[in-house]
């Protein structure tokens, strides 16, 4: 129902085989290594098809003649889940957490010409 594309290139399940969206799960690309995101909910534009539900579209950092990086940390565990739905007490979820860091690198090669990116997830 929903179209994912990465720099233009369809990023979709084609086949259905998964229930996840993505190929290979997941979020097969480190967050920090998009540019920029749009994000369309039920266009009317003609333009767009393929799709009923929403269309994500992501844009990919490009090179610079200056070197820059970053670093990026996320964490998640069972606490930050709700116990209280209007006033009802629901059961203790189970303990899970979930970690997500990673580092990007970029700079030129040549100058004007050739840039490199290096993202670690």
């Amino acid at each position: 129902m929903n179209n994912v594309t990465v720099d233009g290139a369809n990023l979709n399940n084609n086949f259905g085989l998964s229930s996840d969206l993505l190929p290979g799960g997941g979020n097969p690309i480190a967050l920090d290594a998009f540019q920029e995101i749009s994000v369309n909910l039920s266009p009317f534009d003609v333009k767009q098809s393929g799709f009923t539900g929403a269309s994500v579209n992501a844009i990919t950092k490009s090179g610079t003649n200056t070197f820059t990086g970053s670093v990026y940390g996320s964490y998640r565990n069972q606490s930050y889940n709700g116990t209280n739905i209007a006033g009802t007490k629901l059961p203790s979820p189970p303990a899970t957490s979930n970690k997500i860091y990673g580092a990007t690198l970029g700079g030129p090669i040549i100058k004007n010409r050739l840039f490199f990116l290096l993202m670690a997830k």
